[in-house]
């Protein structure tokens, strides 16, 4: 399994294409960093091979940091999981593409170089691919009353 693709996408922005896309969807190849707020999701978008019966499979993706000390090397901050069916291929391999969307909620502080990772739960031999320092928080809230965004964090020059 490999991370094809990771993009932010932003509720009510208008779509790129002007369709009925509620968000606007932002891409960035590494080295590149993806800048997200507070409620913005973050698409992480895997590619696989497979070949047998139709399972049902869980894709869980996760925002953190590596850190060598902790057990497995990942501390997880934001995680979330998608189910799925793969296609049945008894005889040939199938590329699968599949999706995985992370809400940015205040779990997350406001920082740089935060990294994903990916996994198939059912399935830990088909890779967890990681992208790293490739995510920034910035702490923007939306205020309640009157629809104003109210500026929390910064990045200073």
């Amino acid at each position: 399994m490999i991370i094809t693709g990771v993009e932010v996408i932003r509720d009510g922005a208008e779509s790129v294409a002007g369709g009925s896309n509620p968000g606007f969807l932002a891409e960035v190849a590494p080295p590149g960093k993806l800048e997200l707020t507070y409620g913005d999701k973050l698409r992480i978008t895997t590619g696989f091979e497979y070949r047998g019966q139709a399972h049902d499979i869980t894709l869980y993706g996760a925002i953190g940091n590596r850190k060598a000390w902790i057990v497995g090397g990942f501390d997880e901050i934001i995680a979330r999981e998608v189910k799925l069916r793969t296609p049945e291929s008894r005889t040939a391999f199938v590329p699968v593409t599949a999706t995985v969307d992370i809400p940015i909620t205040a779990d997350i502080s406001p920082g740089a170089n935060y990294d994903i990772y990916c996994k198939i739960k059912e399935y830990p031999k088909a890779g967890l691919p990681e992208v790293n320092d490739i995510i920034e928080i910035f702490g923007v809230r939306k205020n309640a009353f009157r629809g104003d965004l109210v500026v929390v964090f910064s990045r200073g020059k």
